[in-house]
Protein backbone atom coordinates (compact mmCIF):
# COMPACT_ATOMS: atom_id res chain seq x y z
CA UNK A 1 0.00 0.00 0.00
CA UNK A 2 1.28 3.28 -0.69
CA UNK A 3 1.37 6.39 1.69
CA UNK A 4 -1.31 9.45 0.68
CA UNK A 5 0.27 12.65 -1.20
CA UNK A 6 -0.86 15.28 1.42
CA UNK A 7 0.99 17.86 -0.27
CA UNK A 8 2.48 18.75 -4.26
CA UNK A 9 5.52 20.85 -4.28
CA UNK A 10 6.63 21.70 -7.98
CA UNK A 11 10.58 22.87 -9.50
CA UNK A 12 10.67 24.16 -12.87
CA UNK A 13 13.15 22.40 -15.80
CA UNK A 14 13.52 20.49 -18.48
CA UNK A 15 11.60 17.26 -18.13
CA UNK A 16 13.68 15.58 -20.57
CA UNK A 17 16.71 16.35 -18.46
CA UNK A 18 15.73 15.88 -15.41
CA UNK A 19 14.10 12.17 -16.39
CA UNK A 20 17.38 11.36 -17.53
CA UNK A 21 18.73 11.96 -14.38
CA UNK A 22 16.39 9.70 -11.97
CA UNK A 23 16.78 7.05 -14.93
CA UNK A 24 20.49 7.02 -14.75
CA UNK A 25 19.94 6.69 -10.78
CA UNK A 26 17.27 3.52 -11.14
CA UNK A 27 19.65 1.94 -13.35
CA UNK A 28 22.85 2.21 -11.21
CA UNK A 29 20.57 1.22 -8.09
CA UNK A 30 19.52 -1.82 -10.08
CA UNK A 31 22.99 -2.80 -11.23
CA UNK A 32 24.44 -2.59 -7.86
CA UNK A 33 21.44 -4.74 -6.19
CA UNK A 34 22.49 -7.49 -9.27
CA UNK A 35 22.93 -11.06 -6.60
CA UNK A 36 21.96 -9.34 -3.56
CA UNK A 37 19.88 -11.03 -1.76
CA UNK A 38 18.12 -8.18 -0.81
CA UNK A 39 17.08 -6.28 -3.57
CA UNK A 40 15.04 -2.87 -2.36
CA UNK A 41 14.61 0.47 -4.20
CA UNK A 42 13.05 3.15 -2.29
CA UNK A 43 12.58 6.81 -3.71
CA UNK A 44 10.98 10.06 -1.13
CA UNK A 45 10.54 13.20 -1.83
CA UNK A 46 11.05 15.73 0.70
CA UNK A 47 11.49 19.82 1.11
CA UNK A 48 14.55 20.99 2.69
CA UNK A 49 16.36 24.74 3.27
CA UNK A 50 19.59 24.77 2.06
CA UNK A 51 21.38 28.40 1.94
CA UNK A 52 17.88 29.87 2.60
CA UNK A 53 16.18 28.41 -0.02
CA UNK A 54 13.32 25.88 -0.35
CA UNK A 55 14.75 23.18 -2.34
CA UNK A 56 13.09 19.70 -2.94
CA UNK A 57 15.13 16.60 -2.06
CA UNK A 58 14.43 13.31 -3.92
CA UNK A 59 16.26 10.32 -2.15
CA UNK A 60 17.20 7.28 -4.10
CA UNK A 61 17.88 4.50 -2.24
CA UNK A 62 19.91 0.64 -2.56
CA UNK A 63 20.20 -2.23 -1.31
CA UNK A 64 22.97 -3.08 -2.96
CA UNK A 65 27.06 -3.22 -2.59
CA UNK A 66 27.75 0.00 -1.33
CA UNK A 67 30.30 2.05 -2.84
CA UNK A 68 33.30 1.85 -1.44
CA UNK A 69 34.66 5.00 0.99
CA UNK A 70 37.55 5.85 -1.32
CA UNK A 71 35.48 5.78 -4.45
CA UNK A 72 32.82 8.39 -2.89
CA UNK A 73 34.99 11.78 -4.24
CA UNK A 74 34.80 9.95 -7.67
CA UNK A 75 31.78 9.16 -8.78
CA UNK A 76 30.71 12.26 -9.98
CA UNK A 77 33.97 12.24 -12.53
CA UNK A 78 33.47 11.81 -16.01
CA UNK A 79 34.52 8.18 -17.43
CA UNK A 80 34.76 7.17 -13.54
CA UNK A 81 32.70 3.72 -13.21
CA UNK A 82 32.92 0.80 -10.42
CA UNK A 83 31.19 -1.04 -12.79
CA UNK A 84 32.85 -4.25 -14.30
CA UNK A 85 34.67 -3.49 -18.93
CA UNK A 86 31.87 -3.01 -20.99
CA UNK A 87 29.18 -2.49 -19.07
CA UNK A 88 29.29 0.85 -18.07
CA UNK A 89 31.24 4.56 -19.35
CA UNK A 90 31.07 6.14 -16.33
CA UNK A 91 29.05 8.96 -17.77
CA UNK A 92 25.78 9.05 -16.11
CA UNK A 93 26.59 10.56 -13.07
CA UNK A 94 28.41 12.97 -14.40
CA UNK A 95 26.24 14.05 -16.94
CA UNK A 96 23.49 14.46 -14.25
CA UNK A 97 25.12 16.39 -11.98
CA UNK A 98 25.97 19.32 -14.77
CA UNK A 99 21.78 18.68 -15.86
CA UNK A 100 21.47 19.32 -12.26
CA UNK A 101 24.01 22.39 -11.96
CA UNK A 102 22.21 23.52 -14.87
CA UNK A 103 18.56 23.56 -12.75
CA UNK A 104 20.40 25.52 -10.03
CA UNK A 105 20.18 22.19 -8.51
CA UNK A 106 22.80 19.44 -6.77
CA UNK A 107 23.92 16.27 -6.62
CA UNK A 108 24.65 14.47 -3.37
CA UNK A 109 25.69 10.42 -2.51
CA UNK A 110 26.06 8.93 1.46
CA UNK A 111 26.93 5.47 0.89
CA UNK A 112 27.82 2.30 3.62
CA UNK A 113 30.02 -0.82 2.02
CA UNK A 114 27.92 -3.88 1.60
CA UNK A 115 24.38 -1.63 2.88
CA UNK A 116 23.84 -0.13 0.03
CA UNK A 117 24.10 3.85 -1.03
CA UNK A 118 21.27 6.41 -0.85
CA UNK A 119 21.89 9.87 -4.13
CA UNK A 120 20.05 13.15 -3.16
CA UNK A 121 19.23 15.23 -5.82
CA UNK A 122 18.08 18.48 -4.49
CA UNK A 123 16.07 20.50 -6.91
CA UNK A 124 14.96 24.10 -6.38
CA UNK A 125 11.54 24.38 -5.32
CA UNK A 126 9.20 26.22 -7.56
CA UNK A 127 6.98 29.30 -6.24
CA UNK A 128 3.84 29.09 -7.95
CA UNK A 129 3.29 32.62 -7.46
CA UNK A 130 5.21 33.89 -9.94
CA UNK A 131 4.90 33.87 -13.64
CA UNK A 132 7.09 31.43 -15.30
CA UNK A 133 8.69 32.11 -18.68
CA UNK A 134 7.61 36.27 -18.62
CA UNK A 135 9.58 39.09 -17.61
CA UNK A 136 8.23 41.96 -15.59
CA UNK A 137 5.26 43.39 -17.58
CA UNK A 138 5.33 47.12 -18.76
CA UNK A 139 3.07 49.43 -19.25
CA UNK A 140 2.81 51.03 -22.78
Amino acid sequence: MCPVVKARHWTFGDVNQLEQVFLNLFSNACDAMTGCATRELSVGVETVMRNGRGYLCCTVRDTGVGIPPEELDNVFRAFHTTKPRGQGKGLGLSISRAILAEHNGEITVGSVSGEGTSFMVYLPVYNQTQPVGRGPEKDD
